[in-house]
């Protein structure tokens, strides 16, 4: 099965961060649920909305789901916009008012009970998200848990760690808080992430039993869902499915970090592949799981990537 939730983080519209093409009031409130409905083959109008780097990581989980059919479900967690296809909803404010602790509580005990539900009926679970400045708001994470050791987190992109040092210089400031300073305060770092998925994705993978195989898909995103999890002090395997990045810095960091939480670091795909090159900013609607699952029922990453051209070239 496979489960993407989709929201919006309150850092997804700060100035110069998001490459839009309409004003950066209105398509902030329109992209995780328009990637939702590209998803699900809703005719999306690409040309106004989207540049063409942005819109082919959800045609690319697309081609996964055409060319497999494996079963897919999404999940709304506090996206401005509700999306016109079918979805679970998590409840919650937008998110341009900070996350509030019993809110996310609450949808992470809903996302517990689901998971619970969820392990009934399949025994492999791949789960990806979708949040504009959810990358930024694991990177905040990370930092307070802990979890950069010699040097900070890098990104290939570099406005995400610019952001991430003057977001934390200001938190620090107010609260006195160090790096590391949260790890006995794991719900105050998801709090400070802005990330209203990240509750959702923990509780699922809490409630799903240990029989299940859980596959998070995606790379910093799900480095701090994964993060979360282990200073709860919620102990089960794990594993990642991630386009590695064209930097082998990076992709030793995060190799680095998977191996202290304890995550099974799995690489599906280069960066860079055929036309389509990952970054943090497009790590989006867990394509590297998507891509993991399609290989897992015998479809080759070629043959989702050939679906994944068509289906651009028909809506362009």
């Amino acid at each position: 099965m496979f489960f993407c939730v989709i929201g919006d983080s309150s850092w997804g519209i700060l100035p110069g961060l998001w490459r839009w093409k309409e004003d950066k009031e209105s398509v902030p409130h329109l992209y995780s649920a328009r990637g939702a409905e590209i998803f699900w083959g809703k005719s999306p109008y690409p040309q106004k909305t989207f540049f063409r780097e942005s819109l082919f990581p959800f045609l690319f989980a697309r081609g996964a789901l055409l060319e497999t059919g494996f079963p897919a479900f999404l999940g709304r967690s506090g996206s401005w916009k509700i999306p016109e296809v079918p979805f679970i909803e998590f409840g919650g404010t937008s998110p341009e008012y900070p996350l509030a602790l019993e809110e996310e509580k609450n949808r992470f005990n809903r996302a517990l009970e689901l998971g619970r539900e969820i392990g009934k009926f399949t025994d492999r679970l791949v789960l990806g998200n979708c949040v504009p400045g959810g990358v930024l708001g694991s990177l905040l994470l990370l930092r307070g848990l802990g979890c950069e050791e010699e040097e900070p987190l890098f990104s290939d992109v570099p406005e995400l760690c610019t952001s991430r040092d003057l977001l934390w210089k200001e938190y620090s400031f107010k609260t006195g808080i160090r790096e590391g300073g949260l790890q006995e305060k794991p719900w105050e770092a998801l709090l400070l992430s802005g990330d209203p998925t990240l509750s959702v994705l923990a509780g699922i993978v809490t409630g799903v039993p240990r029989s299940c195989t859980v596959v998070l898909g995606g790379d910093l995103s799900m480095l701090g869902a994964a993060a979360f999890l282990r200073f709860l002090k919620i102990r089960r395997p794990l594993s990642m499915a991630v386009f590695s990045s064209r930097d082998e810095k990076i992709c030793f960091q995060r190799k680095q970090l998977a191996k202290a939480l304890q995550i099974d670091y799995k690489e599906v795909a280069s960066g860079e592949f055929g036309d389509f090159q990952k970054n943090d900013e497009r790590d989006l609607m867990g394509i590297s799981g998507a891509l993991w699952y399609a290989e897992e029922l015998g479809v080759s990453r070629e043959m989702v990537f050939s679906r994944a051209k068509s289906l651009f070239e028909t809506i362009i």
